[in-house]
């Protein structure tokens, strides 16, 4: 069962929250329910349409923070009127793009310049507590117990609410509340909840398939075999750039740490490994697409939708 909190936090601040809160769900069983897009019997898309909406999966990181701010102001509303206080953090332009780039930073491990300025991204600041999350705590202790209670009550939802149960095939079943002001802000925002809920799952867990996918190519595995062949020869013993990456997490990115994810990084460029990864992963992606057109359609159209209800809600306060 997945924990409280992973289901009310707002969702745009990393895809790899709800990749990780969906895959603690219950694991996938017998029998899983096909693709939507097999089940609706949706046309399958043509080569062209199977780009558009793969390029169309990654939300600009100016989109995820105008529905970031629009859903927190939607929240505030709500909680408001049903006489409470709420605390969310801020979400920046330069934390938006940094998300993008820790989610994609695998693809790119022949970066030999950002090797050099951040080792193997080991000390790239994290979300920490912060302001409003000591804010929050001193409110939450000025309720009585009983109020507390409420309060969580208006935000999340009684704990007997319907749920939407949304079965991810390969990580696992997402379950999101359909009562409480986070809800309320999301049907708000986005209209149609419970479609945005399951495209939601299906779209920001997809790197766990399409990078599974990606490892058992042999090209992938010869690739990487390159790679590890290149960094012996300079004295190096890793079997992937992940274990060296590991390997250099104590040090973060002291000059060891850099000496190594330099060395990796120009093994990377010199055998190809990350030019093949990326490659790889983009026809992966694109089969993805191919398997669930549906949730990306609905993705696509229903974050675009609420791109324009956000603009308008923001630009009117």
């Amino acid at each position: 069962m997945i924990r409280r909190g992973a289901l009310v936090r707002p969702p745009l601040l990393t895809a790899a929250v709800l990749a990780l809160s969906v895959a603690a769900c219950s694991a996938p069983t017998a029998g899983s329910p096909p693709p939507a897009s097999t089940r609706t019997g949706t046309p399958q898309p043509g080569p062209a349409e199977l780009r558009r909406l793969a390029d169309g999966l990654d939300l600009a990181p100016r989109t995820r923070q105008v529905l970031h701010e629009a859903e927190s102001a939607l929240v505030r509303e709500c909680m408001a009127e049903k006489g409470f206080a709420s605390f969310h953090e801020p979400l920046s332009l330069e934390a938006a793009r940094a998300t993008e780039e820790n989610r994609t930073r695998e693809l790119s491990g022949d970066d030999v310049d950002r090797a050099r300025r951040e080792a193997f991204g080991a000390d790239r600041p994290q979300t920490r507590a912060t302001d409003t999350g000591r804010r929050e705590a001193a409110y939450l202790a000025t309720l009585s117990p009983a109020r507390r209670d409420a309060w969580v009550r208006a935000l999340h939802g009684d704990p007997a609410q319907r749920m939407v149960e949304v079965e991810v095939p390969g990580v696992g079943t997402l379950r999101a509340p359909t009562d409480g002001c986070f809800a309320s802000a999301r049907t708000g925002l986005y209209g149609d909840y419970e479609k945005w809920v399951r495209a939601d799952a299906f779209v920001t867990s997809r790197y766990l398939p399409v990078n599974e996918a990606v490892r058992k190519q042999p090209a992938y595995v010869r690739a990487t075999q390159r790679w590890s062949a290149c960094m012996r020869a300079n004295g190096h013993h890793f079997a992937d750039p992940g274990a060296a990456a590991r390997s250099a997490g104590a040090t973060g990115n002291g000059p060891a740490a850099v000496r190594l994810a330099v060395s990796s990084a120009v093994c990377d460029r010199q055998t190809g490994r990350s030019r093949t990864h990326r490659e790889l992963f983009r026809r992966q992606t694109l089969q993805w697409v191919r398997e669930h057109h549906a949730e990306a359609l609905d993705f696509t159209v229903l974050n675009r939708q609420a791109a324009g209800r956000a603009t308008a809600l923001t630009t009117a306060r």
